[in-house]
């Protein structure tokens, strides 16, 4: 049975997306990112690289990224490259938005949704297998500890604040 209001909204969202397409001086960019991140040995990779470069160039976006070891190569490659330093506090973890959809749809529905994807992230899919089932203050919690201790220790300033 599919469900209409559903497709509906998923078509809505999608009509309001844009392909990005990075700029020659956004290339140059992500090539000295990139230069930056092979002289460090820091684990960068090229879509997060290109991402990282369009946000520096384009009217201060957030940036969205499951990759916890980019997030953690910021800091050391600000020193090099400090134009990065502009995304300090803009950064959102997987983990930050799998905690808001949580939030706004509650947490049965977000573990379905994980639970089902064949190819969700293994920690948060974990999480709810270990801990879903004890409720959102918990589940949350876990969430909390996980951005704190893997990747906000690391990178002190860079994830973005949301209130508690």
């Amino acid at each position: 049975m599919r469900d209409e209001a559903g497709v509906d909204r998923l078509a809505a969202i999608l009509s309001g997306m844009i392909e990005i397409e990075p700029t020659k001086e956004e290339e140059s960019t992500a090539a000295l990112i990139m230069k930056c991140a092979l002289m460090n040995e820091l684990d960068l990779h090229e879509g997060e690289v290109g991402l990282i470069a369009v946000a520096l160039h384009r009217q201060s976006p957030d940036i969205a990224t499951g990759d916890k070891k980019a997030v953690r190569a910021l800091p050391v490659a600000s020193q090099t490259e400090s134009a990065l330093l502009k995304l300090k506090g803009r950064v959102i973890c997987f983990e930050q938005i799998i905690g808001r959809f949580c939030t706004r749809y509650g947490i049965d529905r977000v573990r379905l949704a994980v639970q089902t994807a064949p190819y969700a992230d293994e920690t948060i899919t974990q999480a709810f297998q270990n801990f879903g089932s004890k409720g959102a203050a918990i589940f949350n919690q876990l969430l909390t500890f996980l951005v704190d201790e893997q990747i906000a220790s690391s990178a002190p300033g860079w994830l973005k604040s949301y209130p508690k």
